[in-house]
């Protein structure tokens, strides 16, 4: 269907007024990397969920979306990671500071499902 088009193929009248990108444009995803970082803390403005930025994930499309972790509850239990969409977050406290070690490389017996 072609901008201006005034048939949908079936019979129906339809007219294309613009045409939307709806990709995202790179000075989004290269926001999301240079002002989230892991460790951050943040919070997702959708649900109020808070914690601490502990992952990010890049997907072929340009989605990014970063692991947060919260606190753990009055039982002593950790909660689970949520993966949420970079532009739903914003950075709300100074970052958690981890000193970094030697991670050795991949693992030659990784573990199996």
């Amino acid at each position: 269907m072609e901008l201006g088009d005034d048939t949908d193929g079936e019979g129906g009248k339809v007219h294309i007024l613009e045409e939307i990108n709806t990709q995202p444009r790179k000075e989004e995803q290269n926001m999301a990397k240079e002002n989230i970082k892991i460790g951050d803390r943040v919070k997702d403005v959708v649900t109020g969920l808070e914690g601490v930025a502990v992952s990010r994930i890049e997907y072929i499309n340009g989605c990014i979306q970063f692991g947060v972790c919260g606190k753990v509850n009055k039982e002593g239990k950790v909660p689970d990671v949520n993966y949420i969409d970079h532009k739903q977050l914003k950075v709300i406290g100074k970052p958690v500071e981890l000193e970094q070690a030697d991670t050795g490389g991949p693992q030659q017996f990784a573990p199996r499902n």
